[in-house]
């Protein structure tokens, strides 16, 4: 199948300086980062007219109903 480009980041402040220079077709956050988290990390998505529009995967190992509850309130879904 095609290559598709694949920029990491190890951290949200990190990846909130990449997004600076490139907007990507979807992102995978990690709640779990250090710096700043992915729901940190998603919450400046949202400030951002550039980025706000991105689809974010939110990927966790924490199952908590306060997650869970979270992530639907800011607009996704947990299909």
């Amino acid at each position: 199948g095609p290559r598709l480009p694949c920029l990491t980041s190890q951290n949200g402040d990190n990846a909130l300086l990449r997004l600076s220079d490139e907007i990507p077709d979807l992102i995978f956050v990690d709640t779990m980062m250090p710096v700043m988290d992915g729901i940190g990390l998603i919450a400046e998505l949202q400030k951002n007219r550039r980025t706000k529009d991105i689809p974010v995967v939110l990927i966790t190992a924490v199952s908590t109903p306060d997650v869970t509850l979270w992530a639907i309130e800011s607009g996704g879904s947990t299909a």
